[in-house]
Protein backbone atom coordinates (compact mmCIF):
# COMPACT_ATOMS: atom_id res chain seq x y z
CA UNK A 1 0.00 0.00 0.00
CA UNK A 2 1.42 3.18 -1.39
CA UNK A 3 -0.41 5.39 1.81
CA UNK A 4 1.42 3.34 4.34
CA UNK A 5 3.62 5.36 6.43
CA UNK A 6 6.29 3.15 8.06
CA UNK A 7 8.07 4.00 11.50
CA UNK A 8 10.76 2.06 13.08
CA UNK A 9 10.63 2.11 16.81
CA UNK A 10 13.03 0.34 19.37
CA UNK A 11 9.40 -0.40 21.69
CA UNK A 12 11.35 -1.65 24.89
CA UNK A 13 13.12 0.78 25.38
CA UNK A 14 11.19 3.79 27.36
CA UNK A 15 10.29 0.77 29.58
CA UNK A 16 13.41 0.05 31.35
CA UNK A 17 13.16 2.73 33.86
CA UNK A 18 10.25 1.16 35.43
CA UNK A 19 12.23 -2.43 35.73
CA UNK A 20 15.42 -0.64 36.56
CA UNK A 21 13.92 0.37 39.46
CA UNK A 22 12.19 -3.41 40.47
CA UNK A 23 15.85 -4.32 39.62
CA UNK A 24 17.01 -2.44 42.80
CA UNK A 25 14.88 -3.66 45.10
CA UNK A 26 15.83 -7.33 44.34
CA UNK A 27 12.90 -8.48 41.91
CA UNK A 28 14.64 -8.79 38.88
CA UNK A 29 18.36 -9.45 37.32
CA UNK A 30 18.66 -7.50 34.27
CA UNK A 31 22.13 -5.88 33.07
CA UNK A 32 19.64 -2.74 32.55
CA UNK A 33 18.57 -2.97 36.50
CA UNK A 34 22.77 -3.21 37.49
CA UNK A 35 23.63 -0.17 34.99
CA UNK A 36 20.75 1.75 37.30
CA UNK A 37 21.61 0.64 40.08
CA UNK A 38 25.25 1.78 39.90
CA UNK A 39 24.26 5.41 38.77
CA UNK A 40 21.74 5.24 41.61
CA UNK A 41 24.98 4.43 44.22
CA UNK A 42 27.06 7.31 42.41
CA UNK A 43 23.82 9.43 43.10
CA UNK A 44 23.73 8.85 46.65
CA UNK A 45 27.36 8.72 47.33
CA UNK A 46 27.77 12.18 46.31
CA UNK A 47 24.64 13.37 48.27
CA UNK A 48 24.60 10.76 51.34
CA UNK A 49 27.37 13.43 53.57
CA UNK A 50 25.30 16.45 53.56
CA UNK A 51 21.81 14.43 53.31
CA UNK A 52 23.07 12.57 56.42
CA UNK A 53 24.10 15.94 58.46
CA UNK A 54 20.71 17.37 57.34
CA UNK A 55 18.69 14.76 58.68
CA UNK A 56 21.01 14.83 61.85
CA UNK A 57 20.30 18.51 62.23
CA UNK A 58 16.57 17.94 62.09
CA UNK A 59 16.48 15.22 64.61
CA UNK A 60 18.65 17.09 67.05
CA UNK A 61 16.31 19.94 66.87
CA UNK A 62 13.01 18.13 66.82
CA UNK A 63 14.51 16.15 70.17
CA UNK A 64 15.79 18.85 71.65
CA UNK A 65 12.13 21.33 71.17
CA UNK A 66 10.46 17.53 72.79
CA UNK A 67 12.54 17.74 75.74
CA UNK A 68 12.57 21.44 76.34
CA UNK A 69 8.22 20.78 76.19
CA UNK A 70 8.91 17.78 78.74
CA UNK A 71 10.32 19.77 80.97
CA UNK A 72 8.08 22.47 80.59
CA UNK A 73 5.16 20.46 81.40
CA UNK A 74 6.49 19.15 84.36
CA UNK A 75 7.94 22.12 86.01
CA UNK A 76 4.69 24.36 85.09
CA UNK A 77 2.28 21.03 86.76
CA UNK A 78 4.63 20.80 89.95
CA UNK A 79 4.89 24.68 90.02
CA UNK A 80 0.94 25.20 89.93
CA UNK A 81 0.65 21.69 92.53
CA UNK A 82 -1.75 20.31 89.62
CA UNK A 83 -2.22 18.43 86.40
CA UNK A 84 -1.85 14.56 87.58
CA UNK A 85 -4.73 13.87 85.08
CA UNK A 86 -3.04 14.89 82.38
CA UNK A 87 0.07 13.00 81.63
CA UNK A 88 -1.48 9.36 81.65
CA UNK A 89 -3.98 10.98 78.55
CA UNK A 90 -0.62 12.12 76.78
CA UNK A 91 0.11 10.11 73.96
CA UNK A 92 3.59 11.36 73.36
CA UNK A 93 4.76 9.93 76.70
CA UNK A 94 6.07 6.70 77.26
CA UNK A 95 4.89 4.67 80.30
CA UNK A 96 8.32 5.82 82.59
CA UNK A 97 7.48 9.72 81.39
CA UNK A 98 4.13 9.35 82.27
CA UNK A 99 5.07 7.72 85.36
CA UNK A 100 7.41 10.66 86.20
CA UNK A 101 5.41 13.29 85.17
CA UNK A 102 2.10 12.34 87.14
CA UNK A 103 4.44 12.04 90.55
CA UNK A 104 5.94 15.24 89.84
CA UNK A 105 2.60 16.64 89.45
CA UNK A 106 1.25 14.97 92.92
CA UNK A 107 4.48 15.97 94.61
CA UNK A 108 5.35 19.10 96.94
CA UNK A 109 8.11 21.71 94.75
CA UNK A 110 11.65 20.46 94.73
CA UNK A 111 10.73 16.62 94.99
CA UNK A 112 12.92 14.73 92.95
CA UNK A 113 11.24 11.38 91.32
CA UNK A 114 12.93 8.30 90.05
CA UNK A 115 11.13 5.82 88.03
CA UNK A 116 12.70 2.08 87.82
CA UNK A 117 11.34 -0.70 85.69
CA UNK A 118 10.77 -4.08 87.48
CA UNK A 119 9.33 -5.39 84.49
CA UNK A 120 8.46 -5.24 81.01
CA UNK A 121 5.37 -2.59 82.07
CA UNK A 122 5.75 -2.94 85.95
CA UNK A 123 7.84 -0.07 88.01
CA UNK A 124 8.77 1.31 90.98
CA UNK A 125 8.43 5.03 92.02
CA UNK A 126 10.75 6.92 94.30
CA UNK A 127 9.67 9.77 95.86
CA UNK A 128 12.98 11.82 97.22
CA UNK A 129 11.58 14.48 99.36
CA UNK A 130 13.11 17.62 100.71
CA UNK A 131 11.63 17.45 103.53
CA UNK A 132 9.49 14.58 105.38
CA UNK A 133 5.79 13.97 105.21
CA UNK A 134 3.37 13.40 107.72
CA UNK A 135 0.70 10.15 107.10
CA UNK A 136 -1.84 12.18 106.10
CA UNK A 137 0.44 13.85 103.27
CA UNK A 138 1.80 10.72 102.36
CA UNK A 139 -1.54 9.30 102.00
CA UNK A 140 -2.92 11.88 99.89
CA UNK A 141 0.55 12.01 97.97
CA UNK A 142 -0.10 8.08 97.24
CA UNK A 143 -3.68 8.28 95.99
CA UNK A 144 -3.19 11.21 93.60
CA UNK A 145 0.24 8.56 92.07
CA UNK A 146 -1.74 5.23 92.10
CA UNK A 147 -5.79 6.86 91.17
CA UNK A 148 -4.10 7.37 87.61
CA UNK A 149 -1.17 4.65 87.66
CA UNK A 150 -1.75 1.74 89.88
CA UNK A 151 -1.95 -0.66 86.69
CA UNK A 152 1.59 -0.33 86.09
CA UNK A 153 3.18 0.60 89.46
CA UNK A 154 4.78 -2.23 91.50
CA UNK A 155 5.94 -0.03 94.56
CA UNK A 156 5.85 3.33 95.34
CA UNK A 157 8.60 4.71 97.71
CA UNK A 158 9.07 7.73 99.73
CA UNK A 159 12.59 8.67 100.79
CA UNK A 160 13.80 11.94 103.02
CA UNK A 161 17.49 12.37 103.62
CA UNK A 162 18.20 8.84 102.65
CA UNK A 163 15.66 7.30 105.24
CA UNK A 164 12.43 5.58 103.81
CA UNK A 165 9.63 7.31 105.18
CA UNK A 166 7.09 4.92 104.16
CA UNK A 167 6.11 2.71 101.18
CA UNK A 168 4.00 0.36 98.94
CA UNK A 169 4.61 -3.01 98.18
CA UNK A 170 2.81 -4.70 95.12
CA UNK A 171 0.39 -6.57 97.78
CA UNK A 172 -0.73 -3.56 99.17
CA UNK A 173 -1.60 -1.66 95.59
CA UNK A 174 -3.12 -4.82 94.99
CA UNK A 175 -5.05 -4.81 97.89
CA UNK A 176 -7.17 -1.82 96.58
CA UNK A 177 -9.85 -2.80 93.95
CA UNK A 178 -10.33 1.08 92.99
CA UNK A 179 -7.87 3.25 93.30
CA UNK A 180 -9.96 6.09 92.19
CA UNK A 181 -12.35 5.42 95.13
CA UNK A 182 -10.12 3.93 97.90
CA UNK A 183 -10.34 6.07 101.54
CA UNK A 184 -7.94 7.92 102.91
CA UNK A 185 -7.76 5.81 105.78
CA UNK A 186 -7.80 2.39 104.09
CA UNK A 187 -4.77 4.07 102.08
CA UNK A 188 -3.17 4.97 105.84
CA UNK A 189 -3.81 1.55 106.67
CA UNK A 190 -1.62 0.18 103.46
CA UNK A 191 1.37 2.46 104.21
CA UNK A 192 3.90 0.50 105.67
CA UNK A 193 6.52 2.65 107.55
CA UNK A 194 10.39 0.78 107.81
CA UNK A 195 11.11 2.45 110.94
CA UNK A 196 13.03 5.14 109.53
CA UNK A 197 15.26 2.80 107.34
CA UNK A 198 18.39 4.41 105.91
CA UNK A 199 19.03 3.29 101.58
CA UNK A 200 22.68 2.52 100.72
CA UNK A 201 21.74 5.05 98.10
CA UNK A 202 18.92 6.84 96.51
CA UNK A 203 19.21 5.60 92.92
CA UNK A 204 19.53 9.10 90.44
CA UNK A 205 18.59 8.03 87.21
CA UNK A 206 16.48 5.33 85.28
CA UNK A 207 17.63 1.75 84.52
CA UNK A 208 20.13 1.82 81.80
CA UNK A 209 18.21 0.33 78.68
CA UNK A 210 20.11 -2.34 78.50
CA UNK A 211 18.88 -3.89 81.64
CA UNK A 212 15.98 -3.25 81.21
CA UNK A 213 15.16 -5.46 77.86
CA UNK A 214 17.87 -8.30 79.50
CA UNK A 215 14.58 -7.97 82.04
CA UNK A 216 11.64 -9.02 79.25
CA UNK A 217 9.79 -11.68 79.03
CA UNK A 218 6.42 -13.33 77.92
CA UNK A 219 5.66 -9.36 76.58
CA UNK A 220 8.88 -9.58 75.10
CA UNK A 221 8.49 -12.73 73.20
CA UNK A 222 5.05 -11.75 72.32
CA UNK A 223 6.19 -8.44 70.61
CA UNK A 224 8.74 -10.06 68.95
CA UNK A 225 5.89 -11.94 67.39
CA UNK A 226 4.59 -9.13 66.34
CA UNK A 227 7.10 -7.43 64.99
CA UNK A 228 8.20 -10.47 62.62
CA UNK A 229 4.22 -10.56 61.55
CA UNK A 230 4.22 -7.15 60.97
CA UNK A 231 7.38 -7.90 58.50
CA UNK A 232 5.73 -10.57 56.94
CA UNK A 233 2.93 -8.30 55.98
CA UNK A 234 5.04 -5.77 54.87
CA UNK A 235 6.85 -7.98 52.60
CA UNK A 236 3.99 -9.60 50.99
CA UNK A 237 2.27 -5.70 50.50
CA UNK A 238 5.69 -4.87 48.36
CA UNK A 239 5.80 -7.90 46.64
CA UNK A 240 1.80 -7.59 45.57
CA UNK A 241 3.18 -3.68 44.42
CA UNK A 242 5.95 -5.36 42.45
CA UNK A 243 3.99 -7.71 40.66
CA UNK A 244 1.54 -4.83 39.48
CA UNK A 245 4.14 -2.65 38.31
CA UNK A 246 5.67 -5.34 36.39
CA UNK A 247 2.39 -6.37 34.84
CA UNK A 248 2.09 -2.74 33.99
CA UNK A 249 5.50 -2.97 31.76
CA UNK A 250 4.42 -6.15 30.20
CA UNK A 251 0.79 -4.15 29.17
CA UNK A 252 2.54 -1.42 27.99
CA UNK A 253 4.87 -3.27 25.42
CA UNK A 254 3.45 -3.62 22.18
CA UNK A 255 6.56 -4.77 20.50
CA UNK A 256 5.68 -8.63 20.53
CA UNK A 257 1.63 -8.22 19.22
CA UNK A 258 0.65 -10.29 16.35
CA UNK A 259 -2.86 -10.21 16.97
CA UNK A 260 -5.95 -9.21 18.94
CA UNK A 261 -5.89 -12.19 21.81
CA UNK A 262 -2.13 -10.43 22.56
CA UNK A 263 -4.17 -6.77 23.64
CA UNK A 264 -7.10 -9.04 24.94
CA UNK A 265 -4.49 -10.44 27.09
CA UNK A 266 -2.91 -7.35 28.02
CA UNK A 267 -6.39 -5.56 28.93
CA UNK A 268 -7.30 -8.74 31.44
CA UNK A 269 -3.75 -7.95 32.85
CA UNK A 270 -4.82 -4.50 33.37
CA UNK A 271 -7.86 -5.13 34.58
CA UNK A 272 -6.60 -7.28 38.09
CA UNK A 273 -4.27 -4.68 38.35
CA UNK A 274 -6.29 -1.93 40.59
CA UNK A 275 -7.18 -4.40 43.14
CA UNK A 276 -3.84 -5.90 43.64
CA UNK A 277 -2.74 -2.12 44.46
CA UNK A 278 -5.31 -1.52 46.86
CA UNK A 279 -4.33 -4.48 48.61
CA UNK A 280 -0.63 -3.09 48.72
CA UNK A 281 -1.98 0.25 49.81
CA UNK A 282 -3.44 -0.85 53.06
CA UNK A 283 -0.32 -1.93 54.16
CA UNK A 284 2.54 0.29 52.61
CA UNK A 285 0.90 3.42 52.53
CA UNK A 286 -0.14 3.57 56.03
CA UNK A 287 1.36 0.44 58.01
CA UNK A 288 0.19 1.60 61.85
CA UNK A 289 -3.50 -0.18 61.35
CA UNK A 290 -1.63 -3.45 60.25
CA UNK A 291 0.30 -2.63 63.49
CA UNK A 292 -3.04 -2.15 65.55
CA UNK A 293 -4.12 -4.83 64.14
CA UNK A 294 -1.48 -7.78 65.20
CA UNK A 295 -1.14 -5.62 68.74
CA UNK A 296 -4.45 -6.34 69.59
CA UNK A 297 -4.45 -9.94 68.36
CA UNK A 298 -1.86 -10.58 70.85
CA UNK A 299 -3.79 -8.96 73.28
CA UNK A 300 -1.02 -6.41 74.77
CA UNK A 301 -2.55 -3.84 77.47
CA UNK A 302 -4.56 -0.99 75.85
CA UNK A 303 -2.09 1.80 76.99
CA UNK A 304 1.17 0.39 75.98
CA UNK A 305 -0.77 -0.61 72.55
CA UNK A 306 -0.98 3.39 72.23
CA UNK A 307 2.71 3.66 72.91
CA UNK A 308 4.07 1.47 70.76
CA UNK A 309 1.59 2.16 68.03
CA UNK A 310 2.90 6.17 68.78
CA UNK A 311 6.35 4.34 67.96
CA UNK A 312 5.78 3.08 64.63
CA UNK A 313 3.52 5.64 63.20
CA UNK A 314 6.46 7.95 63.75
CA UNK A 315 8.85 5.72 62.39
CA UNK A 316 6.68 5.90 58.96
CA UNK A 317 5.19 9.26 59.28
CA UNK A 318 7.96 10.86 56.92
CA UNK A 319 7.53 7.97 54.56
CA UNK A 320 4.31 8.11 54.25
CA UNK A 321 3.67 11.29 51.29
CA UNK A 322 6.17 9.34 49.26
CA UNK A 323 4.38 6.22 49.52
CA UNK A 324 1.09 7.96 48.59
CA UNK A 325 2.41 9.30 45.87
CA UNK A 326 3.58 5.98 44.11
CA UNK A 327 0.10 4.76 44.60
CA UNK A 328 -1.21 7.95 42.95
CA UNK A 329 0.93 8.21 40.42
CA UNK A 330 0.84 3.49 39.57
CA UNK A 331 -3.31 4.34 39.61
CA UNK A 332 -2.48 7.15 36.76
CA UNK A 333 -0.62 5.02 35.26
CA UNK A 334 -2.65 1.47 34.38
CA UNK A 335 -5.47 4.23 33.64
CA UNK A 336 -3.12 5.50 30.65
CA UNK A 337 -1.77 2.12 29.65
CA UNK A 338 -5.26 0.90 29.72
CA UNK A 339 -6.62 4.01 27.38
CA UNK A 340 -3.37 3.47 25.28
CA UNK A 341 -3.88 -0.14 24.70
CA UNK A 342 -7.97 0.04 24.13
CA UNK A 343 -7.23 2.74 21.31
CA UNK A 344 -4.45 0.59 19.61
CA UNK A 345 -6.95 -2.45 19.66
CA UNK A 346 -9.54 0.26 17.93
CA UNK A 347 -6.78 0.94 15.70
CA UNK A 348 -6.28 -2.90 15.19
CA UNK A 349 -5.71 -4.01 11.64
CA UNK A 350 -4.69 -0.29 10.46
CA UNK A 351 -1.07 -1.24 12.08
CA UNK A 352 1.15 -3.92 12.43
CA UNK A 353 4.50 -4.87 14.29
CA UNK A 354 7.62 -6.56 13.02
CA UNK A 355 9.15 -7.89 16.08
CA UNK A 356 12.31 -9.02 14.10
CA UNK A 357 12.91 -5.45 13.23
CA UNK A 358 10.77 -3.56 16.35
CA UNK A 359 9.14 -2.01 13.31
CA UNK A 360 5.71 -0.63 12.85
CA UNK A 361 3.94 -0.25 9.96
CA UNK A 362 1.03 2.08 10.13
CA UNK A 363 -2.38 2.63 7.47
CA UNK A 364 -2.30 6.67 7.81
CA UNK A 365 -0.82 9.40 9.38
CA UNK A 366 -3.82 9.79 11.62
CA UNK A 367 -3.56 6.06 12.92
CA UNK A 368 0.37 6.95 13.83
CA UNK A 369 -0.90 10.02 15.37
CA UNK A 370 -3.01 7.38 17.99
CA UNK A 371 0.06 5.75 18.67
CA UNK A 372 2.43 8.54 19.49
CA UNK A 373 -0.06 10.30 21.74
CA UNK A 374 -0.78 7.34 23.64
CA UNK A 375 2.61 6.25 23.42
CA UNK A 376 3.88 10.35 25.10
CA UNK A 377 1.25 9.90 27.55
CA UNK A 378 2.06 6.19 28.80
CA UNK A 379 5.68 7.82 28.68
CA UNK A 380 5.26 10.63 30.75
CA UNK A 381 3.22 8.61 33.60
CA UNK A 382 5.51 6.34 33.50
CA UNK A 383 8.41 8.77 34.34
CA UNK A 384 5.98 10.33 37.26
CA UNK A 385 5.32 6.81 38.58
CA UNK A 386 9.69 5.85 38.36
CA UNK A 387 10.60 9.56 40.40
CA UNK A 388 7.47 8.48 42.84
CA UNK A 389 9.59 4.96 43.36
CA UNK A 390 12.60 6.45 43.55
CA UNK A 391 11.92 9.39 46.09
CA UNK A 392 9.91 6.72 48.15
CA UNK A 393 13.35 4.55 48.49
CA UNK A 394 14.97 7.39 49.17
CA UNK A 395 13.33 8.57 52.06
CA UNK A 396 13.08 4.93 53.04
CA UNK A 397 16.84 4.62 52.86
CA UNK A 398 17.06 7.88 55.04
CA UNK A 399 14.36 6.49 57.65
CA UNK A 400 16.55 3.51 58.15
CA UNK A 401 19.47 5.52 59.06
CA UNK A 402 17.97 7.61 62.15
Amino acid sequence: MSNRTVKTLFLGLPLGTLLGWLTLNGWSGSREGEIHAAHEAQQSARNQDSARAEAARAVEAHEAIQARLRRWRAETAQALGRGAEVPPKDPELSLRQMLEQTALACAPVGTKVVVRVERFTEFEVLFDLRQPLDKAQLTALSHCLLRHTATYVQSVRFICERSILAELDRGSIEAVSDWATVGSAEIARLLREPGRAEMAAVPTQATPAGAESEELTGDSKRLAEVNRAFSQAWQVSFAKLTNALQAMTMAAKLSDVTNLADLDWRLQLLDAIPPVLAQARQVLEDPVPEFRRLLGQASFDPLLVRILERGKREQYATQQPYAARVFESAAQHVRQVGGYVREMRQQWGRWTITPSREQIEFESTAVQEVFRRGQAETQRTQAELTEALRAWGAARAEAAQR
